[in-house]
């Protein structure tokens, strides 16, 4: 998002104009912002990518391991594709917005904006991918629901699901999309060896492959480690 501050602002446009590296929207960053982002990044892609099958948005806490990541893509569908790990939680948590307009605790969303119970089944935020119609399909449902009561900006993971739904396209759950935790990854690994690990992934990878190297669990884990 664009510097809320001159020099922050400054600072970002030096960055785009020396490495090209970096799309600044028109509106500052922040958590209540996250899905106009997401949506905003969508189309970027498609209005200058002439050719791609499919987007796929990573936090910077997540970890993709490359080579078991690519094998993966290419087995996978190129059109209504919407990929990930599949989130637990689907109740949606209801609040009432404070004078600035802001939520009041962190996942809430105001009935205004989302009068449903329940989310339809969504990818975790950490790591998922879209084909190039459903990118497409997900922000033409963006600007429909723009059009009425707006779309809640701080559950923006759960919105791309309920877009999604809204263009027709479910959610593939894939147990190769995983969250990092200490006791039961291994197992996992072993079973489906991941393409994208959520968390503190990093040192967990180093870690197994330090320790366990000659059992040949880093053949869950090889790859790129960033």
């Amino acid at each position: 998002g664009r510097g809320q501050h001159s020099a922050e602002a400054a600072s970002l446009q030096t960055e785009v104009q020396r490495f090209g590296d970096l799309f600044v929207t028109r509106f500052s960053d922040g958590y209540d912002r996250m899905t106009a982002k997401t949506m905003w990044m969508l189309q970027w892609a498609l209005d200058t990518m002439a050719h791609f099958d499919h987007i796929m948005l990573i936090d910077d806490d997540a970890t993709v391991i490359w080579s078991n990541f690519v094998p993966m893509i290419l087995r996978s569908a190129h059109q209504r594709l919407y990929l990930g790990h599949q989130h637990k939680y689907k109740g949606v948590k209801h609040c009432e917005d404070d004078k600035a307009g802001m939520m009041l605790k962190k996942n809430c969303v105001s009935w205004k904006q989302f009068d449903q119970s329940e989310y339809p089944p969504f990818a975790s935020g950490f790591a998922y991918l879209v084909s190039r119609d459903v990118a497409r399909a997900v922000v033409s449902s963006a600007l429909i629901r723009l059009s009425t009561p707006g779309l809640p900006g701080n559950v923006e993971d759960a919105m791309v699901g309920v877009l999604a739904k809204d263009a027709g396209v479910d959610l593939t759950p894939s147990q190769q999309f995983i969250h990092y935790e200490h006791d039961s990854l291994a197992e996992k690994c072993r079973k489906n060896p991941p393409a994208a690990v959520f968390g503190n992934a990093r040192e967990y990878v180093l870690n197994t492959m330090t320790d366990h190297g000659r059992r040949g669990l880093p053949l869950c884990m090889n790859g790129v480690v960033s």
